[in-house]
């Protein structure tokens, strides 16, 4: 009888997990080059390297260079290739990383997170600079539905990051807003404010400013 109970409660608990094996229902990938989506448990173990759990039971890694996109609990990512994490320092290419969708319309606004120490600068006496050192950043990006192969990298650049750099990379976007382009000239924008310009630019409202922390570069 206590060998029938064991056997009640180990088959209840496998067929549990069996019938639950996603948590999130929308999560899957898909591979390049495929319109085909893979369900599976997915997390995002580097900024180019996801690790699966097929429904299957298969666990596997996937880099950057063989995904087109994937959606992980709640958040979609997809493959940029070839950008640099510091405009004009070919040292600081990325071949492929995965960025995550902030916002998506006529502009799509991606977001990539990377580990600094990919990114350290040495100095002669082979120590590290000052004020540079491991931890994360994050840099924006921004393309246009009609041309999506073309990806604009949004530098923060002078104390306040609205500098030329910055103001030069984002104007294009804002050819069809006047209103956007005049606070843009005033240097009322600055990189924290990407996400609320963007979701103007896409919803064609009133540029509103967002007090909720949103990251960045």
């Amino acid at each position: 009888m206590r060998f029938f109970y064991l056997f009640i409660v180990c088959w209840t608990l496998a067929h549990t997990t069996v019938a639950q094996p996603i948590k999130h229902k929308s999560d899957c990938y898909v591979l390049a080059d495929s319109i085909t989506r893979h369900p599976a448990i997915i997390n995002l173990v580097e900024s180019d390297k996801i690790a699966i759990k097929e429904l299957s039971g298969k666990k596997h890694f996937l880099h950057a260079g063989s995904i087109a996109w994937f959606q992980s609990k709640g958040h979609r990512y997809y493959t940029l290739n070839n950008f640099e994490v510091k405009p004009g320092n070919a040292d600081s290419r990325v071949r492929y990383g995965f960025a995550e969708l902030v916002d998506s319309g006529q502009v799509t606004l991606l977001r990539y997170d990377y580990s600094k120490a990919k990114f350290m600068v040495i100095g002669g006496s082979g120590m590290l600079l000052p004020g540079v050192g491991p931890g994360m950043a994050s840099l924006y990006l921004l393309r246009l539905a009609a041309s999506p192969q073309q990806v604009t990298v949004v530098p923060s650049d002078g104390l306040l990051g609205n500098g030329p750099r910055f103001r030069a990379a984002l104007q294009p976007y804002l050819a069809n807003r006047p209103d956007l382009l005049t606070l843009l000239s005033d240097k009322k924008f600055n990189i924290q404010d990407l996400p609320d310009i963007v979701r103007a630019i896409n919803t064609n409202q009133a540029y509103t400013k967002s007090f909720l922390p949103v990251g960045g570069y």
